[in-house]
């Protein structure tokens, strides 16, 4: 199947008040032994939305024969409410939809990029169906950590297993500052790095392919069920 002609199903999500809109992708020959993919898109403050997720989406339907959830945190897309800096509220949302994906017992992996990665890692913790985190573009540079710090310690430190993506060109975060964070767990962590690669080069369409691919072998290489 050609990753554009991938279909997808409108959803709602209830979360602390607020209505997510969420989108389901599936191909229709999925492997019910997989876990479930959330993808959680970056930080709705700097105009991200789950619309800037459809194409990797897609990807892992195509390449891994993955059932993927795309919601749309407050304030984003069609979802109600209001985005805010720290991110605790953009936490509840995640963690409903985290909920809603693994229904009936199914595991989760969570995929969070850019400026919301860190809300994607604290979900993580408190879901214990939420089997590994993906994260893209993870911001823990030093600027970064003026507003998003409280996020960090917890969700590095945690034995769950996670994979880093992240260019060797990252404008916010350089390699050796995310190393630095990774070794407080570096048993349960990878991390690739995309050499010459910025930012938000990192989250274009271009990369797609490649990062559904990464995260299709650490499914595989983890060994994660549903």
């Amino acid at each position: 199947m050609d990753a554009s002609a991938v279909a997808f199903e409108r959803a709602t999500i209830e979360s602390d008040g607020e209505t997510l809109a969420a989108r389901w992708y599936a191909g229709g020959d999925e492997d019910a032994a997989l876990p479930v993919v959330v993808l959680s898109h970056p930080h709705t403050k700097f105009g991200g939305s789950s619309g800037m997720m459809d194409g990797l989406a897609r990807e892992l339907v195509v390449r891994g024969r993955l059932r993927v959830l795309c919601v749309d945190t407050r304030g984003a897309g069609r979802s109600s409410g209001a985005a805010t800096w720290t991110g605790w509220d953009e936490v509840k949302d995640v963690r409903a939809a985290c909920r809603y994906a693994g229904a009936g017992g199914r595991n989760v992996v969570l995929l969070g990029t850019s400026g919301a990665a860190p809300f994607a890692g604290t979900a993580s913790l408190s879901e214990e169906h939420v089997v590994a985190t993906v994260q893209m573009g993870y911001t823990c540079g030093y600027l970064c950590s003026v507003l998003w710090r409280g996020h960090f310690g917890p969700y590095f430190s945690s034995p769950k297993p996670k994979l880093f993506l992240h260019g060797s060109k990252d404008e916010h975060t350089s390699v050796p500052q995310l190393k630095s964070w990774i070794r407080r767990a570096p048993d349960a962590a990878e991390l690739e790095v995309f050499e010459g690669v910025g930012h938000y080069e990192l989250e274009s369409p271009s990369y797609d392919g490649d990062v559904a691919a990464r995260i299709v072998r650490f499914i595989a290489d983890r060994g994660l069920r549903a």
